[in-house]
């Protein structure tokens, strides 16, 4: 998993934010930039350079606390730990609140931290795994999502994210519904990470 999303990130990252008219902007965060590209009716990416005001050390004790996550993800309300596979790997399930009219989401996720010494910068690697419960006729289930967060220290208190996920949805969202996923989620998430960082920092 941690290859095959590696190879999305050098790829996507080489075309970051470039000039196409397939990517289109959002610009509502004040951490940075934020751009989706819509693949077909379906599928979807959306990447993110954005910064983190924290050291990095804070950054990663919070990211790698998966109770944090209700905290900071956007719309995330609850976190259930399946599995683990190490320290900083396993897998979990999470609820999200959807937008009216439609349903809210669940999602299984494995999940891997990946850290890299020589730059003291660390990756997180997730992939969705639909099918390994049972669908939820009260839910939508997330069934296409990979994405890889890259963490590296601008400063000693500035901490610098790359964020590329590829994921899929429902067909023909409305416009602002696409909008809630495709910006305001990942702002907010930024922003919410932004403040829990700085919290965790302060105490």
């Amino acid at each position: 998993m941690y290859r095959f999303v590696l190879i999305l990130f050098i790829f996507i990252s080489g075309s970051l934010f470039s000039q196409s008219e397939e990517w289109y902007s959002c610009d509502d965060c004040e951490y940075g930039k934020i751009a989706y590209k819509i693949i077909d009716p379906f599928n979807f990416i959306v990447t993110a350079k954005v910064r983190i005001d924290a050291n990095i050390s804070t950054v990663f004790s919070v990211v790698t606390d998966l109770n944090t996550y209700p905290k900071w993800i956007y719309n995330v309300y609850q976190v259930d730990i399946i599995e683990n596979r190490g320290d900083y790997a396993g897998l979990y399930y999470m609820l999200i609140e959807a937008p009216f009219p439609l349903n809210d989401i669940d999602a299984t996720m494995e999940y891997e931290v990946k850290s890299d010494t020589s730059n003291n910068s660390f990756s997180l690697v997730q992939s969705c795994i639909p099918f390994y419960y049972d669908f939820r006729g009260d839910f939508q289930r997330v069934t296409r999502y990979k994405a890889i967060w890259k963490f590296r220290p601008m400063n000693e208190n500035t901490t610098e994210l790359i964020y590329i996920v590829k994921l899929g949805g429902p067909e023909n969202l409305p416009g602002f519904l696409l909008k809630v996923f495709l910006c305001q989620s990942p702002t907010k998430t930024i922003e919410n990470l932004n403040s829990i960082c700085s919290q965790s920092a302060d105490n």
